[in-house]
Order: C-alpha cells, then structure tokens, then sequence
C-alpha cells in the first residue's frame, strides 16, 4: 500500500491492483494536510474486492495535542482495464476519498504502468485532485526496482514534488499464517 491507502509507489497509484481477496493493511505516520506533510498516525488497508478491481481506506488521525483533535475517513476505489495484453502495459482508473463530508485527499486519475527487465517497474498518469498540496493535479510517474524479494526501491513525482523509499517487507515463510 503507498502512504494514501491505494495500491501504489509511495504517494502516486499503480496500474496494478491487489488480488482478488487480498488484504493489506500500513500504518504510517504521513499525513497531508493543507500546508504540506506532518507526522500523525495514518491506518490503511484495502483488498482485492474482485479481479480488477480494489477498494481501500485509510483514517487519518490528526493528532494536535488538543482536545479537539480531528480524524478523516477516506474511500478509495481502483479499476483495472481488462483486455490489455499483459506484454503491452497495465492501465487503471481510480477514485481517491469518495464521498465524505472533509474530502481532503479527493483526486480522480489514470494511470498505467509496464514492467521492464521483470524488475522495474516505470508508471506514468494524469489526474485532478482538491489537494492543497497539489498530489496527483495534473501529470506524475514513478520507477521502482524490486532489488530482492523483501526490498524496493521508489523514485516518484508526485505532480508537486519528488519522493525517494525505500520498502522492506518479511521474506516470504519467515513468519507463520502468511504474515
């Protein structure tokens, strides 16, 4: 999962969606707010509702100090294109934050992506969105490089600024139930 609940590099969306039946879940401490990034607890998770298509969520806590901290509920929903050739290139449309009262984190895009050399993975798409910040308003893309099974690399541009992450995830077996 990227930092805004969608199956993604970090910030932007991927062509790809989760497997049918598929949960994942993140905890992050990145929140967007209206003057940019803050530290907060972020609670996502998503799942392959059926093939192609995913939807996710995330609560954002925004964690002031005060008693009247706020949180912020969001939907997110992603297609994925049937019928293109699996050598040609992946293709999604999706939804960030439908419905709502706050809709802080609304956007709307279309994105694809290719895998290149089995292990790099390049994603290029268009989208508006209400962010203050400009995330996904207007043209973004990204590469990432599967390294290892348990690590990747990701360099993106997010239609307002660049990110670089790294992702470390628990060898596959190492822990029991498929965790």
């Amino acid at each position: 999962t990227s930092f805004q609940g969608y199956s993604g590099l970090i910030n932007i969306p991927t062509a790809d969606v989760f497997k049918q039946g598929q949960f994942n879940t993140l905890i992050s401490n990145q929140i967007e707010t209206n003057a940019g990034y803050r530290s907060g607890t972020n609670y996502h998770f998503g799942i392959g509702l059926w093939q192609n298509i995913e939807i996710s969520g995330r609560l954002a806590d925004y964690d002031y100090g005060t008693s009247e901290d706020l949180t912020d509920l969001s939907a997110n929903m992603k297609v994925g294109i049937p019928y293109i050739p699996n050598d040609w290139f992946k293709l999604a449309i999706g939804v960030q934050d439908i419905g709502g009262a706050a809709n802080f984190f609304d956007a709307k895009y279309l994105v694809a992506s290719k895998t290149l050399f089995e292990d790099f993975n390049v994603t290029l798409g268009a989208g508006q969105s209400d962010s203050k910040i400009g995330r996904l308003d207007g043209v973004f893309g990204g590469v990432s490089w599967q390294a290892t099974e348990w690590a990747r690399l990701s360099v993106e541009h997010d239609a307002a600024s660049a990110q670089a992450g790294l992702q470390l995830n628990t060898p596959v077996g190492m822990l029991p139930y498929g965790v």
